[in-house]
């Protein structure tokens, strides 16, 4: 997605994150493409709320390597 005006600064349009220790694969069986939900709750001080700005317009991860949740609110359009 992106942001709904141009030169728009701020978060929003990035998914949260939370950086794993280690790689969370889906169990045996799983759907594809399907999320694996997580149940339980996250201190507020590991979760990242990255910034979107001009420079700044690509957020790279792996889903093993992270749990991610829409923004708390969201400022984005799809593509």
């Amino acid at each position: 997605g992106f942001p709904i005006e141009d030169q728009y600064t701020g978060t929003g349009v990035f998914s949260h994150a939370l950086k794993l220790t280690d790689e969370h694969l889906a169990p045996v069986g799983h759907n594809e493409n399907e999320p694996v939900l997580f149940e339980g709750t996250i201190d507020e001080r590991y979760i990242v709320r990255p910034s979107f700005s001009f420079g700044r317009e690509i957020l790279r991860y792996r889903d093993v390597d992270t749990l991610h949740s829409a923004p708390d609110v969201v400022y984005r359009k799809s593509v």
